[in-house]
């Protein structure tokens, strides 16, 4: 389904991960918007999970870099368990060289 996003968030420490489920889309992005805008604020690293992550956009991918440049440094945005359709993305849009990308 291309039209929902379900987001798992779980705290550790100084670490803040997102795990979301789904497809984002510009009819989803607005719920990531406001957990990752709350997240920042709260924490000095954050995790995307995008594991369970069926589809994403270019808008996602905007979300990402606006959040890793709210976040002062490359290392303190951790994209995690890029795979599948999700990898091809990153990689075809270049996004996977400057983004921290853990399998």
């Amino acid at each position: 389904m291309l039209n929902k996003l379900d987001i798992e968030q779980t705290q550790d420490a100084n670490t803040i991960t997102l795990k979301l489920k789904g497809a984002l889309t510009t009819s989803t992005e607005s719920a990531l918007q406001q957990a990752m805008d709350q997240a920042i604020q709260g924490t000095e690293t954050l995790v995307i999970d995008v594991g369970e992550l069926e589809y994403i956009s270019s808008i996602g991918m905007r979300l990402f870099l606006a959040a890793q440049k709210r976040l002062g440094h490359k290392d303190r945005l951790i994209i995690r368990n890029v795979q599948g359709a999700t990898r091809e993305t990153f990689k075809e849009t270049g996004f996977i060289k400057f983004l921290h990308i853990e399998e």
